[in-house]
């Protein structure tokens, strides 16, 4: 099947919200030693403080004894994507001379999807 283009006016694209991604991240900023580095040293101090965190938090993984405070948060990540052609959404308004030039599948004034050139909501 062949993509639609701009010329097949059946076809509105609208933009859609779309879950790309999903990750857990863990924050070491409670524990004392990373923030006292934070306030007090180099990037490089806060660095090493944290590996030393988190090889502490692998240590609790194995042994469940770590009283260090870790606070996990799972976060997703959003993209826009156009309902057509599902590559990111970009809005595009086609200037005056772009419409001449597209033999009359642009109409000046609307909205299309930079990616498909397909007229969106």
């Amino acid at each position: 099947m062949t993509t639609s283009n701009a010329a097949d006016e059946s076809v509105i694209a609208k933009p859609v919200r779309i879950l790309v991604d999903a990750h857990v991240v863990a924050s070491f900023e409670r524990n004392w030693e990373v923030r006292y580095a934070r306030r007090n040293g180099t990037v490089e101090d806060v660095a090493k403080e944290m590996e030393r965190a988190v090889s502490d938090f692998e240590d609790f993984l194995r042994d469940h004894r770590s009283q260090d405070i870790v606070e996990l948060a799972v976060e997703r990540d959003y993209e826009v994507q156009c309902s057509n052609c599902k590559d990111r959404y970009e809005p595009w308004k086609p200037t005056e001379k772009e419409c001449e030039e597209s033999s009359g599948d642009l109409v000046f004034g609307k909205t299309y999807c930079a990616c498909c050139e397909v007229e969106t909501e």
